[in-house]
């Protein structure tokens, strides 16, 4: 696969500065903690949302009593055309013709006008939705974090849970281990560290985890000592000494080349990460790369359309 080599390499020896989230390991010395800009900023995130939610509102309490006042005069137009097709029909030979065809045109042009409100209605109720969507998803971000530092002392979670990207199931180091083990990987067992590098770099484990198995069916086949990513591959492997050294270096690489350059969606990432058509790719197996990684993300309870994690992408 196609790699950025120099940033990747670049990242090894500096992720320790690019941590996103200090969320402290138990054990080591130093308590649970979030950096104080951290939480401001998602609390700034949910009271931006709301208000923008909040602005949104009249906006559609107008459009929609506009659309029920055109609709409710369509209808009346409509009965009215009824009556007078009716006496026509009845009487054919009357001078009602005329003032039927004319008043068919009125009520045509009045049903357009109700059609028009109705879908007027339908996009400013969208937006609306996506308002309060954000809404929803601030919250939920700003309630995870805390979450997470809430549970980091939990002998069952080292460093506790996460929601990632637009919600879905809670992620643990024991979630990941538990599918990790259900795939015969030689990788499970390492969930705290594939959960504590999506921490850092701000993404979702379960990407690193999908990708795994997209690319060495989550282990199984390596290109080099504890790379199931392709990391490197084929003509410049990276070695690692562990799984987890591997999975913190693919995830500083993710955050750095591909999610902070707005490639946040499987479908994006695809086409830098596995390009279709690659010149190391003579048998064509990047054409299946996304489907792929989307099929083991849903499969974790992960969302293809949301993989980064909760800071802005400029972190």
């Amino acid at each position: 696969m196609l790699r950025s080599m120099t940033r990747v390499r670049v990242l090894v020896a500096t992720s320790v500065a690019c941590v996103g989230l200090l969320l402290a390991v138990p054990g080591a010395g130093m308590g649970a903690a979030v950096p104080g800009p951290v939480l401001e900023r998602l609390e700034a995130d949910v009271t931006r949302a709301t208000r923008a939610a909040a602005a949104g509102r009249p906006a559609l309490v107008k459009v929609a009593r506009a659309q029920r006042l055109a609709t409710a005069d369509a209808e009346r137009v409509a009965a009215r055309l009824a009556v007078i097709e009716g006496i026509v029909e009845t009487f054919p030979t009357s001078a009602g013709a005329p003032t039927a065809a004319a008043f068919s045109e009125h009520a045509a042009t009045v049903r357009a006008a109700a059609l028009t409100a109705t879908g007027e209605l339908d996009e400013v109720t969208e937006g609306a939705a996506e308002l309060q969507g954000d809404v929803l998803d601030a919250q939920r971000r700003l309630a995870a974090i805390r979450r997470a530092v809430g549970s980091a002392g939990s002998p069952a979670s080292p460093i506790g849970s996460w929601r990632f990207g637009s919600g879905g199931p809670t992620v643990s180091a024991e979630s990941i281990d538990r599918f990790l083990a259900s795939k015969g990987s030689p990788m499970a067992g390492h969930g705290r560290g594939f959960l504590k590098a999506g921490l850092e770099h701000d993404l979702d484990p379960r990407l690193i985890v999908a990708i795994a198995g997209a690319e060495s069916y989550f282990g199984a086949e390596t290109c080099a000592p504890f790379n199931g990513w392709g990391w490197g591959c084929p003509t410049s492997p990276f070695r690692f000494t562990s799984w987890d050294e591997g999975a913190m270096t693919v995830a500083a690489g993710l955050r750095s080349g591909y999610l902070d350059d707005g490639l946040t969606t499987i479908g994006k990432i695809h086409l830098r990460y596995a390009p279709p058509a690659a010149t190391n790719d003579p048998t064509g197996l990047n054409y299946g790369w996304a489907d792929n990684v989307a099929r083991f993300l849903v499969e974790q309870g992960g969302d293809p359309e949301a993989v980064s994690g909760v800071l802005p992408p400029s972190r």
